[in-house]
């Protein structure tokens, strides 16, 4: 498909929505959300998770560091001056809360995981689109009761021909399960990619860096 893209509230000129334009993308001034729009968030994830648990799946992913979660807990993009603006507690605030709606909904024979994706790393060209470490282990902690395990995947490393055995040897997911374990999380962690060689597998299970 195209993209027909236009940055602020003005659309696209009508002649370049012709019949080869598919999706038009309009970029409008960003806007905070109210308590209306997130209640509408958590009700429209709420029922995906019920859905795919009546059709026979087993847990659900919701990863909070990238897209509106992420916006809230990110400490450069949210400039917010009400109750889910400021200290951390605020920022994570709405975040927290959409994970307990959903343990609540699809209750304990349904597991629900934490995707820590890779907007946890620091080292992005783009600071404002990862959350910082501490934050991080901060909002598992808050949110523990309500999850089963994190899929820690600080860095994303897909084939063996990618990045260095360095990596390889010390994967970023593996010493992020560590620190978050030594914070106190009990809950399952799997720290994945970059794992080459099977003996440290076994250590990184056998030393309780992960699981």
């Amino acid at each position: 498909y195209d993209v027909v893209e236009s940055k602020g509230d003005k659309a696209p000129d009508e002649e370049l929505l012709d019949g080869t334009v598919h999706i038009k993308m309009v970029r409008t001034p960003k806007k905070q959300m109210g308590p209306n729009e997130m209640e509408i968030m958590i009700d429209a994830i709420v029922k995906k998770a019920l859905f795919y648990k009546r059709i026979g799946f087993d847990f659900v992913y919701i990863h909070p560091f990238s897209g509106v979660l992420g916006n809230f807990l990110n400490r450069k993009t949210n400039t917010r001056t009400d109750e889910y603006g400021g200290s951390f507690e605020n920022r994570a605030k709405f975040p927290a809360e959409l994970f307990r709606r959903v343990k609540d909904a699809v209750g304990d024979d349904f597991i629900l995981v934490l995707d820590a994706n890779n907007h946890l790393d620091p080292t992005l060209v783009a600071p404002y689109t990862y959350i910082c470490p501490e934050d991080a282990i901060q909002f598992f902690l808050m949110v523990e009761p309500y999850i089963d395990m994190i899929d820690m995947r600080s860095k994303q490393i897909e084939t063996p021909f990618e990045g260095s055995p360095e990596i390889y040897l010390n994967p970023e997911s593996l010493a992020f399960s560590a620190q978050t374990k030594a914070a106190g999380f009990k809950k399952p962690i799997a720290a994945w990619t970059g794992y080459m060689d099977l003996d440290l597998m076994e250590e990184a299970i056998a030393s309780g860096k992960a699981d």
